[in-house]
């Protein structure tokens, strides 16, 4: 019985450290995305106004943000 109390001590916090590094990898990523988007002026919060400034980007800027966000979130990752 002692054991299994152990086990099941040690199973949650594993479980609470797991997801306290899913949290910061999440605020990391986060991060990162608004830092990218600050570089060509969008500051937006709301997803449609982001939306909006990518459209009214002319095509040489929109492709430049396109490589920068492929080449930050693609790593480590299959390419289809």
């Amino acid at each position: 019985m002692e054991q299994s109390k152990r086990g099941s001590g040690l199973l949650g916090i594993l479980a609470v450290v797991g997801g306290a590094l899913l949290v910061k990898k999440f605020a990391q990523r986060r991060e990162r995305m608004r830092s990218t988007l600050a570089e060509y002026g969008i500051n937006e919060r709301s997803p449609f106004a982001v939306a909006d400034q990518i459209r009214a980007m002319d095509q040489e800027k929109y492709d430049s943000l396109k490589e920068k966000l492929k080449q930050q979130f693609n790593r480590g990752r299959c390419q289809h």
